[in-house]
């Protein structure tokens, strides 16, 4: 049986960074790295590379099976990768980027709204 991934619930314990600027309140210190205070940035950890996929390569049937398995195993090691080619206009880009910034601009309550329950029938074909 799969594990399922999605939380149960979403709950915020903190404010988030827009509130903390909205409000004039600085991060806490944790998150300040300055001249050694609050932590060593540790040069021996390796840095990820992350996956590149070449989108246009999963629908060619002499390269689908090379480039599905790269997905695959860049998704099983990483979580995440960068697709290239997929036939995204940078026009098009620049419009989700453009919303996104509007939506996390919006108070928290707004964006709540937006949120799903997983005990929901919408949240367990989304989970699956």
């Amino acid at each position: 049986m799969a594990e399922n991934l999605c939380p149960t619930k979403l709950e915020s314990k903190s404010k988030s960074v827009q509130e903390l600027v909205r409000n004039s309140e600085e991060p806490p210190g944790k998150y300040f790295y300055e001249d050694g205070v609050n932590g060593v940035l540790d040069s021996s950890l390796p840095v990820l590379d992350i996956p590149v996929i070449d989108t246009s390569r999963l629908t060619s049937p002499s390269t689908s099976r090379e480039e599905v398995e790269k997905l695959r195993s860049a998704l099983i090691s990483c979580g995440c990768f960068m697709s290239i080619n997929h036939g995204v206009t940078g026009s098009f880009l620049d419009q989700i980027r453009s919303v996104t910034t509007q939506f996390f601009a919006f108070p928290m309550e707004e964006k709540m709204k937006y949120s799903r329950e997983v005990d929901t029938p919408e949240a367990r074909r989304l989970c699956k």
